[in-house]
C-alpha cells in the first residue's frame, strides 16, 4: 500500500479497533471533525455510517490470530507511515455468576478483551518506538477497579486491562509513548447488544442474568460527550494522570472502592505488619 500525504502539520494519525457503533464511533467522528486521520478495524472491514476522505477501515475479524491483527497494524502503518494514537476499544461484556460461566466462555472473553490489547501493543511498539512517540488508550471499565456479583468475568478482564495499562505505562514512558487508561460508565450506547449471558444458567442466580441490562438502561454518559473527552485527553496527556473514569457514576463507584479498600487496610494494618521477620512481637490480632 502506497504511502498518503499528511498535508496538516497538526494533524494526528489515530489507529482504533471496533469503530464500527458506540465508544469507536463517537472517536472516530470526534477525531475527523478536529481534521485528524483514522484506520479503524471492524470485523468486516465496513462501518454502517459515511465515510470520509480522512478514514480508512481495515478488517480484524479475531484478535486471537496474531498474524491477523499484526498485519492490520502494518497495513494501518503503511497508509501515512506513523501512528500517533493507538485507542484500543474493542471488546464485549458477560453477565452471569462465577458457578454459571463456561471454561471456553472466559478464554473467548479474555481474548478479546485481554489478549486483544496485548497483541495490538505488541504489533504497533516497534513503529512507536522508531517514532520515539506515541500515545496508548486502552478502554478499561470502573468494573475494572471493582468488581460485583453477576459482573466477575466481565470484571476481571478490565482488572486485566488495568493491570497490564499501569506496567505497560512505566515500561514505553523511556521511548516518550504515553498511556491512558480510560474508565466510562455506563453510557447510552449498543453495548447491550454486544453483552452475553452465562452459558449455564442456574435459576438461584436470575437476577445477574440481565445485569449489564438494567445498569445500561438507567445509564446517563453521553457518547457524543465521550468522543470530545477522548480528543481532550489526546491533545493534553501530559497534563493528566494514567487514570481518567468518565461519568458521575465511574467516579462514584472508584470513589466507592477505594474508600473501601482504605478503610479495610487500616483495619488489619497492624495485624499484616506483624507477620515481618523483624517484628519484635508475634502475630498481633485485629482488634
Amino acid at each position: 500500500m502506497m504511502g498518503s500525504v499528511i498535508t496538516d502539520k497538526h494533524a494526528k494519525v489515530f489507529f482504533i479497533t471496533g469503530i464500527s457503533s458506540g465508544f469507536g464511533r463517537s472517536i472516530v467522528s470526534e477525531a475527523l471533525k478536529h481534521g485528524h486521520y483514522v484506520i479503524g478495524t471492524t470485523r468486516n472491514g465496513t462501518v454502517p455510517y459515511e465515510h470520509d476522505n480522512h478514514l480508512t477501515v481495515l478488517p480484524l475479524s479475531s484478535f486471537s490470530n496474531l498474524h491477523e491483527v499484526k498485519h492490520a497494524i502494518d497495513q494501518a502503518y503503511s497508509i501515512y507511515k506513523c501512528i500517533d494514537v493507538v485507542i484500543n476499544n474493542a471488546g464485549y461484556g458477560i453477565d452471569g455468576a462465577v458457578e454459571e460461566y463456561s471454561i471456553e466462555q472466559g478464554k473467548e472473553l479474555f481474548d478479546v478483551n485481554v489478549w486483544g490489547i496485548v497483541a495490538v501493543v505488541q504489533a504497533v511498539m516497534p513503529y512507536l518506538r522508531e517514532q520515539h512517540s506515541g500515545h496508548i488508550i486502552n478502554v478499561s471499565s470502573p468494573a475494572g477497579i471493582r468488581s460485583s456479583p453477576g459482573l466477575s468475568l466481565y470484571a476481571s478482564s478490565k482488572f486485566a486491562v488495568e493491570a497490564i495499562s499501569e506496567a505497560l505505562a512505566g515500561e514505553v514512558k523511556p521511548f516518550n509513548v504515553n498511556v491512558t487508561i480510560l474508565e466510562p460508565g455506563a453510557f447510552r450506547t449498543s453495548f447491550g447488544s454486544n453483552t452475553f449471558t452465562a452459558q449455564n444458567r442456574l435459576d438461584v442466580y436470575k437476577e445477574y442474568h440481565t445485569r449489564f441490562d438494567s445498569i445500561l438502561n438507567s445509564a446517563n454518559g453521553d457518547v457524543e460527550k465521550l468522543g470530545q473527552a477522548v480528543l481532550y485527553v489526546v491533545e493534553n496527556v501530559n497534563s493528566l494522570p494514567l487514570r481518567i473514569p468518565l461519568g458521575t457514576d465511574s467516579v462514584t463507584y472508584i470513589r466507592g472502592k477505594l474508600t473501601s479498600q482504605l478503610k479495610d487496610l487500616k483495619a488489619v494494618e497492624s495485624f499484616s505488619v506483624s507477620t515481618d521477620i523483624d517484628s519484635k512481637s508475634g502475630v498481633k490480632l485485629p482488634e
